[in-house]
């Protein structure tokens, strides 16, 4: 049994005058809440598996007098679940089925066209079903695959977003919501959840001091929902003019492949390697889709020893990363064009001092070593800004040790 709690006060800024510069202009109280019940049950011979269920409770509260219209809505929203998992465990194989079934209540206070308070409420509720399995071919390579379903009910802010979000300077305006409008007469048929369908392959080789791993996936998705630009259109407020997002939905269909390698080629010294590809596509308008992570690759070089310099468990790592321009983005379907790609070093170090039987960790990282000026294509602020520059992480770690 596991219970979670976390209360988030969210305070969000503008440049305000008339003595409100430390009001803020977004002020939201959330409050969560979440238990999972798990039980595992004795092997069943070569059959272990487990049942459980997964409560979460949400309350968000808009804190009053910030002067502007709230961004998303009062919420209260109940979601449980139930599921069970069985797997096999043979000698060289392995399968596993697990189906699980969710249903969610959201109940919102927010006014209508005509300033009258309304308290919509919605429901979702569906099964989802997973199967896969394991093959060793031999000791040093296996591969795996899955297939399953899955499913994603809009969030508040993809329902809700009303007006201007101030940490991301954009207006934003949610599913639910027609010219700045709350749509209150809607049924559950009308918001309509993710349902997707997905496939994952993965093959492993790890013999000695090398290993290889690649996964290739696809996942057919209706009802997609996204956030689209609207190109040309700014609203004016009395901040200044904002661009103006809204949440769609579309039906689409992501592939992708992930890879890595890593090859421990002379003693302390070992290389690996990173990359990624996606490609997603919006099959109802028949183009990219938007807001897709642009192709990377990541290598690193690793200095490794147990005790060097008089220091234990010393590490140094110098690495890449390559990301190219995003080319796969619809058309004339952005405010600005998919910037150009870049390439960054990193520098991570850090090692362990002992303190009598315990130790204390020291870690440095330095990011952006060169200090380069880019734009990541997934970083909404590159509208208006460039990234992070030279960016310096140290931090402490202190291990007590059981005697």
């Amino acid at each position: 049994i596991k219970y979670g709690g976390q209360i988030n006060r969210r305070k969000e800024y503008d440049k305000r005058r008339g003595g409100r510069e430390t009001k803020p202009a977004i002020d939201m109280k959330l409050n969560t809440h979440s238990m999972d019940v798990i039980f595992a049950h004795r092997p069943l011979g070569n059959i272990v598996g487990e049942i459980g269920t997964a409560f979460t409770y949400q309350a968000n509260r808009n804190v009053e007098g910030t002067g502007v219209e709230p961004l998303i809505p009062y919420y209260d929203q109940f979601t449980g679940g139930i599921f069970a998992v069985e797997k096999y465990v043979g000698p060289r194989w392995e399968a596993e089925l697990g189906a699980r079934f969710d249903y969610r209540s959201l109940k919102v206070k927010d006014f209508d066209a005509a300033g009258i308070l309304v308290t919509p409420e919605y429901k979702f509720g569906n099964l989802s079903l997973t199967g896969g399995g394991s093959y060793a071919i031999s000791e040093s390579f296996s591969i795996r695959s899955n297939i399953g379903t899955a499913w994603r009910q809009p969030n508040v802010a993809e329902l809700f977003s009303r007006g201007l979000h101030h940490g991301a300077a954009a207006i934003e305006e949610g599913l639910l919501i027609e010219d700045g409008d709350l749509v209150v007469d809607v049924s559950n048929a009308e918001v309509i959840p993710e349902k997707s369908y997905k496939w994952v392959t993965t093959a492993v080789f790890n013999k000695r001091k090398f290993s290889l791993e690649g996964s290739f996936y696809i996942n057919w998705i209706n009802d997609f929902i996204y956030l689209e630009p609207s190109p040309g259109e700014y609203r004016l407020t009395i901040r200044g003019a904002f661009p103006v997002f809204r949440y769609q939905q579309t039906n689409a269909n992501l592939t992708g492949f992930d890879g890595g390698m890593e090859w421990n080629f002379a003693g302390p010294l070992s290389l690996d390697l990173k990359g990624s590809v996606l490609r997603g596509w919006n099959t109802t308008a028949d183009e990219y889709l938007i807001w897709m992570p642009a192709d990377r690759i990541e290598s690193a070089i690793h200095f490794d020893r147990e005790e060097w310099l008089g220091v234990q468990n010393f590490h140094l790592s110098v690495g890449m990363l390559s990301v190219s321009r995003q080319y796969k983005a619809p058309a004339d379907a952005d405010f600005t064009a998919p910037p150009s790609g870049y390439s960054l070093f990193n520098v991570h170090a850090g090692f362990s001092l002992p303190i009598g039987n315990n130790s204390l960790g020291i870690y440095l990282n330095v990011d952006n070593v060169l200090n380069t000026s880019y734009r990541d294509y997934m970083n909404r602020f590159r509208y208006y800004a460039d990234d992070l520059g030279r960016n310096f992480t140290i931090k402490f770690k202190y291990d007590f040790h059981s005697h």
